[in-house]
């Protein structure tokens, strides 16, 4: 009877402290769960507590970055990359960025592969059309997600006139 409320008191103590050791932060409306000594998003993927992305506000100066750590690039966009010097403190240094009023936005960069649903065209000639995996439009494909904002065009050395997806189609849309 003793050996049986011993096990039973070690079983629940260790399912106390596994509960307890679970951390879940949320930050800009994301959880991050640390499993181990590695944080997680919500995809499970590992985040980089070493990169950080962030972008100013319109015409700040770039000495608000000193500090914070090295500069490792900047995109056309504004975006910043920073090396930061520890992982210590990550979130605490992520929400006090998020919080200063000359930064627009704050990053938390992942390590993983991220894969779109497959989006298949309703053409009816699509299997004929031997060079889409040749050019890879697939791939445009899925990072769009069929967005009619995005145009493309194909320079070809003819034309078919008479082919059904060219000239006035059934909503009257002249297609050339």
């Amino acid at each position: 009877m003793i050996m049986k409320r011993l096990l039973l008191s070690a079983i629940f103590i260790l399912i106390s402290f596994s509960a307890s050791s679970q951390e879940i932060i949320t930050f800009n409306g994301k959880s991050y769960e640390k499993k181990g000594v590695k944080w997680y998003d919500e995809n499970d993927f590992e985040i980089n507590n070493r990169v950080i992305t962030i972008r100013l506000k319109d015409n700040m100066e770039r000495d608000v970055l000193e500090g914070i750590g090295k500069k490792i690039r900047e995109n056309i966009l504004g975006y910043i990359d920073i090396e930061i010097p520890s992982d210590d403190g990550f979130f605490v240094l992520m929400d006090s960025l998020n919080k200063h009023p000359n930064i627009e936005s704050v990053d938390i960069n992942t390590y993983g592969v991220y894969s779109f649903f497959q989006v298949t065209p309703n053409d009816p000639q699509y299997t004929n059309q031997w060079y889409i995996n040749q050019v890879e439009i697939n791939n445009a494909w899925e990072a769009t997600m069929g967005n009619s904002c995005i145009l493309v065009g194909v320079l070809d050395s003819g034309l078919d006139w008479m082919h059904e997806d060219l000239g006035i189609g059934q909503d009257l849309y002249q297609n050339i």
